[in-house]
């Protein structure tokens, strides 16, 4: 199988993380998360697991690390052994992507996750209870500003998260016939 990085990129609430899980558990394929990895550091410097507190905390390990040490360590936090392809979650700069493509030997893909605004703001207001507004001052931070707009126009693939399945399925097939991907 050829290796590829298969990074997903989408707003809060649009579905990208159980997609791109549920890509990685049902092909066996490593899992990196930034999320995840953030939440990690949080945990070891006692900050608490807030959305806005790890939004900060992404934006200051992005300046103490630097981009290329920021996405290596997200991978390395993986197990990630190169033998298959690498799923990474949590896509939010294009800084990241381009990253990507610098620090690793090979190719990269940015598939985004989108949904209609009123359906991911009622998501997240019965997932994490959010409000109305909430949701809107979430949205204007800088960890979020790329995702609806520079990053969605450099997507090589993007999907509608209404229906994880139907994601699921049209991320799989587009990977088999573009890049003959052997993915259930």
């Amino acid at each position: 199988m050829k290796i590829m990085i298969l990074c997903f990129s989408g707003k809060r609430g649009s579905g990208k993380t159980s997609i791109a899980k549920k890509i990685a558990e049902q092909n066996r394929l490593s899992y990196a998360s930034f999320g995840n990895f953030v939440r990690s550091i949080a945990v070891e410097r006692s900050i608490p697991l807030e959305t806005p507190d790890l939004q900060n905390l992404g934006e200051q390990l992005i300046v103490e690390l630097g981009w290329d040490d920021f996405c290596k360590r997200v991978i390395q936090s993986s197990g990630w052994t190169e033998k298959l392809p690498l799923v990474v979650d949590g896509v939010r700069h294009l800084e990241t992507f381009e990253s990507f493509k610098r620090i690793q030997n090979h190719k990269c893909l940015l598939i985004s996750i989108k949904l209609e605004e009123n359906i991911r703001n009622e998501r997240l207001e019965k997932r994490d209870g959010f409000t109305q507004e909430e949701i809107k001052k979430l949205d204007e931070h800088s960890t979020e500003i790329q995702v609806s707009n520079i990053l969605l126009k450099k997507s090589d693939l993007v999907v509608d998260g209404i229906d994880s399945t139907k994601a699921i399925n049209t991320i799989i097939e587009y990977l088999k016939v573009t890049y003959k991907l052997n993915l259930v």
